[in-house]
Parts: C-alpha cells; sequence; structure tokens
C-alpha cells in the first residue's frame, strides 16, 4: 500500500513506508524456539517458587495436577464444560488419568494470578530480545481501554467496585498498551469500572520509553498525563476534542495545519500530579506541536503531540501515525470475541483474574506464531491473485489443543515445529482484499438477558 501526503501542505511528496525498514525483521523460527524455551523454564522456576502458592504446603506433593500442568491447562482457553475440556486435554497425554473438574478446580485455588502477570512480563521481556517491526526506530503503542463483565457475586463486587453498587451488570475496566506492528499486548491492566482509563493511563508508564511512540485517541489528553510523558522522555500523539482548551479553539480557528503551542496547567492536572507525588505549580508550561489531520469526519481532527522535530516527522506522516491506532480496536475485538475473554472457567476473584491474564498472554503467543510463519505464507502465494495471511481464528483452533503439550516438561520442539506448519497451509489461511470496505454495525448491547446477536464467524475454540 502506497501512502503519498503532502508535507504540511507545501506540496512535496513522500512514501509513508520509508519510515519502515525496507525488508522489516520477522520472528524466526529459531528464536521462537529460543522464545518458548524461556517461557517454559519460566514455568518450571516458578513452580518452586512460593510467592506464587497459595500456601507454603501447595503443590510439594506429587500429584495428577501439579503446578506446571495447572497453568498449562488454565491457558488452554477453558471455554467448554470443565469435564469436557479436561477429557480434551487428558486424552492427549498418554499414562495420565483423567482428573474430575471438581479436582481442578481446587487444584486453581492453590495457584496465584499473580504468576501469569509475572509470566507476560517474561514474555515481553523475551519478545523485544527477537527482531521486531518499528517505525522511524520507535515502537508504536497504541493505548485504549475497553470494559469486561464479570460473574456477579459479593467477593467480585468487593474486588471489583462498580460505579454504583446496584443492580447493574458487574464490569472490570480494561486498559491495554498495544504493539500495532507487532501484534504484542505490552501492558494489560484489570481494575474496577470505578476507575477511569486516564487514571489507569498514569499506572502504566514505567514499561516505556524514549524508544516508544504512545498514541491515544480523544478520551485521553489532559495537561498532566502530557507532562509525566514528557517527564519520563516518553514521545505521544493525543487526538483531542477542537473544544480542549482555548489554545486548540484559536488553532482551528486559524486554519494552519500545525503550530507550536504552549498548555498552562489548571489546579485539576497539579492536584492529579500531586497525587502521584510529582510537584508542579498551577501555570506551569508545556510546550507541545498542534497537527491539524482530516480522517473523513465532519470537522478537523487535532493531534497533540511531543514530536517537535519537523525534519523527522512532517506534518503528512501523522495521518497515518494515528490511523495504526486502529490495531488496538481490532485487539479487543479479537480477544473478546475469538478468545471469548468473558467466558470465564471460575466464578471467584483468582480464577477470574487467571483467566483473564492466561488470556492475553495466549494472545501474545498466537501473535508471535503469526509472525514467524508469515514468510512461509507469503512464500506460498506467490503466483496466486491474492496474497495469504494466516487466518487468526482457525490458528487459535489449531494452538489451543497443543498448549498442555508445548508446556510440558521435556522437549516440545517437535511438537511446536508440527503447529507451525499446520498454521502455513493455505487452508488455514485468507486471502488480503486490498481496498474493501465494510460498514460498521453499531449493535445495542442487550446488558439483562443471557442471549446475544450471532457473531459473523464460526466458534474456534
Amino acid at each position: 500500500m502506497d501512502f503519498l501526503l503532502e508535507n504540511r501542505g507545501v506540496g512535496d511528496t513522500f512514501n509513508f513506508l520509508d519510515y519502515f525498514s525496507p525488508n522489516p525483521p520477522v520472528m524466526t523460527v529459531t528464536n521462537l524456539h529460543k522464545t518458548f524455551d524461556g517461557l517454559k523454564k519460566f514455568v518450571h522456576e516458578a513452580a518452586l517458587d512460593l510467592q506464587y502458592r497459595a500456601r507454603p504446603q501447595d503443590f510439594t506433593r506429587d500429584r495428577l495436577l501439579p503446578f506446571h500442568r495447572v497453568v498449562s491447562i488454565v491457558l488452554s482457553a477453558m471455554k467448554k464444560p470443565l469435564d469436557l475440556e479436561l477429557k480434551i486435554i487428558f486424552d492427549l497425554v498418554e499414562g495420565l488419568d483423567c482428573p474430575t473438574d471438581s479436582a481442578l478446580c481446587q487444584a486453581r485455588k492453590k495457584l496465584l494470578s499473580e504468576f501469569f502477570v509475572r509470566w507476560l512480563g517474561r514474555q515481553s521481556e523475551l519478545v523485544y530480545e527477537c527482531p521486531h517491526e518499528t517505525f522511524n526506530g520507535f515502537r508504536i503503542i497504541a493505548v485504549d481501554g475497553s470494559v469486561a463483565f464479570l460473574p456477579d457475586n459479593p467477593a467480585m463486587r468487593k474486588a471489583f467496585p462498580p460505579v454504583a453498587n446496584n443492580g447493574d451488570p458487574m464490569q472490570a475496566r480494561i486498559l491495554c498498551w498495544y504493539d500495532v506492528l507487532n501484534h504484542h499486548a505490552v501492558q494489560t491492566l484489570l481494575g474496577p469500572s470505578s476507575r477511569t482509563e486516564i487514571d489507569m493511563a498514569f499506572d502504566g508508564l514505567g514499561s516505556f520509553g524514549k524508544s516508544d511512540i504512545l498514541i491515544y485517541d480523544r478520551h485521553f489528553p489532559g495537561w498532566g498525563l502530557m507532562r509525566l510523558h514528557q517527564m519520563k522522555e516518553i514521545p505521544f500523539v493525543m487526538r483531542c476534542k477542537i473544544s480542549f482548551n482555548n489554545v486548540v479553539k484559536d488553532f482551528v480557528k486559524s486554519g494552519e495545519l500545525e503550530t507550536v503551542a504552549q498548555f498552562f496547567a489548571v489546579k485539576k492536572s497539579v492536584d492529579r500530579l500531586h497525587g502521584l507525588g510529582v510537584a508542579t505549580k498551577a501555570g506551569a508550561m508545556l510546550t507541545v506541536r498542534l497537527v491539524r489531520v482530516d480522517i473523513g469526519g465532519a470537522e478537523p481532527e487535532v493531534l497533540v503531540t511531543s514530536l517537535l522535530d519537523t525534519e523527522k516527522f512532517p506534518h503528512g506522516v501523522f495521518k497515518d501515525l494515528y490511523f495504526k491506532r486502529w490495531g488496538v480496536e481490532t485487539y479487543f475485538d479479537r480477544i473478546k470475541n475469538k478468545f471469548q475473554l468473558q467466558v470465564f472457567s471460575g466464578k471467584t476473584v483468582e480464577s477470574v483474574k487467571q483467566d483473564f491474564f492466561a488470556t492475553i498472554f495466549l494472545a501474545n503467543l498466537q501473535s508471535m506464531m503469526v509472525r514467524a510463519v508469515k514468510p512461509e505464507v507469503t512464500r506460498a502465494s506467490n503466483g496466486r491473485k491474492h496474497q495469504y495471511q494466516v487466518n487468526w481464528s482457525k490458528s487459535l483452533g489449531l494452538l489451543k489443543p497443543m498448549i498442555t503439550i508445548m508446556f510440558a516438561p521435556g522437549d516440545g520442539a517437535e511438537s511446536l515445529k508440527i503447529l507451525l506448519r499446520e498454521m502455513a497451509l493455505l487452508r488455514y489461511c485468507e486471502p488480503v482484499r486490498k481496498g474493501r470496505k465494510v460498514p460498521r454495525s453499531m449493535k445495542r448491547r442487550q446488558l439483562r438477558t443471557k442471549h446475544c446477536h450471532w457473531t459473523n464467524f464460526k466458534r474456534a475454540i
């Protein structure tokens, strides 16, 4: 896809793809094996670590459901009745009887959800030790939030306090920092719906730095968040409303395509930063760049950014840079629909947290495999009318039954090799038809009924 855009409106043209490497790095099969070895090593080391057990005596005896097997079972996206899921899993394991669903529930109580949070962190470390795609040397991190419906019980309401403790459906707030170029959730937070996305956004900046560009939609801009980005030297691009403040209003009226402006701190922003231990005075100045872009709406869109270098980041680059943020929207569609994130395998607080972070881990795992087989799929589709790409839903269906085998003790290289070979078959891929546009269907959520509308795809798990 060739993006020819005007540079600051003066008629110069450039290719947006020039900001990417002509030969983008790929996740090779060798690196994927190395990453898997690191993930398995973490599991077997964690089995000896007391911080991941509910009690010190848990997982100390040789049982049918040891630490590593409980982890892999939780990771396997259990959406069917537990006894059926266990039968499917243990039919693949020779020499072991199938435990009951009650045995699994009791074993899960011994495992703390903190393990999956730490495992996710280790996963990101290993992923970025391997070749990965960047934009002009930066990771592109889209930040966005969503909600997840939770089982409604007193313990859940205590752990995830709702906005109003009444008969409304029980929800949790999700905030995700998503690498849109490598399809990887770098960090994901789960909190009560009483917390706003902006409040949660302040909590997650410690994982990012100078080599990241964080992109936000128009619900996030605020002086305090921008100031914290600049203090930590984290580049950002935020879309803001044209009524954000008087400076933005004047910029829109001027008709200019871009300008460097100063924002001044208001009391609300100062108080928020004081709450985080950041000393700031009312009236403090923040220098930003305002960029006007047209994304097809009825009124102009304004982006606020800390990328002040007009040579390295000309005006024309921002429309497509901001468009990259859409990747986090499709990611939420993927984990909530294809992975069925809200279909939890338990009703306790710990089981919900286990399922949630295991789903994020599994989605990242699938992304790594899709990246690894992409060159093979491209070669196989050469000479056809369309290039092909791996189908997310079908590849998930292939991955699910292999989870417990790949993370079992011993060498899982052969099972991983078989899985990658299956994923690369064109029968499990889809042609890429460029230029298609599908109208967005806005459906009203049915909150007080268990019946939902049919999906436009068939379930894979």
